[in-house]
């Protein structure tokens, strides 16, 4: 474990109701599970929901970085187990700017970056210090919230610059100078409960138990018919980019 100062806070509330959504986040990562081998690198790792699911899919070394130090106690308790266990995980308490300009682990094959780009400012230099850091052939799985129209009090209360298009999307990862593999929309009905909670009802957090129905009941039925065909819309965008 490598840990490095960052004075960063992030409050954080939704994180706690978001553990909640096991079914969303497996089915997340299985979106992502060809580009995912070798050295991975979660940028804005939290308290380490999808983490877990990472280092229990045969991952060989995970790099968790997390700029908030007050997450970092939550998110070496949830990973403590795996660890004892043999794993590699380092915990590195950074940006992923500061990251970068310290070259601390040299090369990665893949980074996982989700639902973080829409909280930092330049979202291209991020990227195309992404595609730097990944070795040739190496793939970034990149999860942001989708459709500007929906943004709403829940995007202001959790510091989100912004919601894409998959069209701006799409040109933004080439002009990083990526190569895309895999972009489409994600969780169609999300798009319209987000809508509800953000634009309608002004809503500013939201509870564990909502989201807990919703991953039970709901996410399921959605997975098996997204399989089928990928939605017209959706409350996320979803990329797999090669550098």
């Amino acid at each position: 474990m490598t840990e490095l100062d960052a004075a960063l806070y992030y409050e954080g509330q939704e994180l706690s109701a978001l553990e909640q959504a096991k079914n969303y986040y497996n089915w997340l990562v299985h979106e992502f599970d060809s580009a995912l081998h070798g050295k991975i690198l979660e940028v804005g790792a939290g308290t380490g929901t999808l983490s877990e699911i990472l280092l229990a899919r045969s991952c060989e070394h995970l790099v968790c970085l997390e700029p908030a130090g007050n997450l970092i106690p939550s998110l070496k308790r949830r990973l403590q187990s795996p660890m004892q266990q043999g794993s590699s995980v380092e915990i590195i308490t950074n940006t992923f700017e500061g990251y970068c300009q310290a070259a601390a682990g040299g090369k990665v094959d893949s980074i996982v970056c989700i639902n973080v780009l829409e909280h930092i400012l330049d979202d291209l230099d991020t990227l195309r210090d992404m595609r730097r850091l990944l070795r040739t052939g190496g793939k970034l799985c990149l999860f942001v919230p989708a459709l500007p129209f929906i943004y709403g009090t829940l995007d202001e209360a959790f510091g989100h610059y912004r919601r894409y298009t998959k069209k701006g999307l799409s040109a933004l990862a080439h002009e990083a100078g990526f190569k895309i593999n895999k972009l489409k929309y994600f969780n169609l009905p999300g798009s319209f409960a987000w809508l509800l909670m953000g634009r309608v009802l002004r809503r500013r957090s939201f509870d564990e138990s909502p989201v807990w129905w919703y991953d039970r009941l709901v996410i399921p039925g959605v997975r098996f018919v997204e399989s089928l065909a990928a939605p017209p819309f959706g409350q996320s965008l979803l990329l797999v980019a090669e550098a």
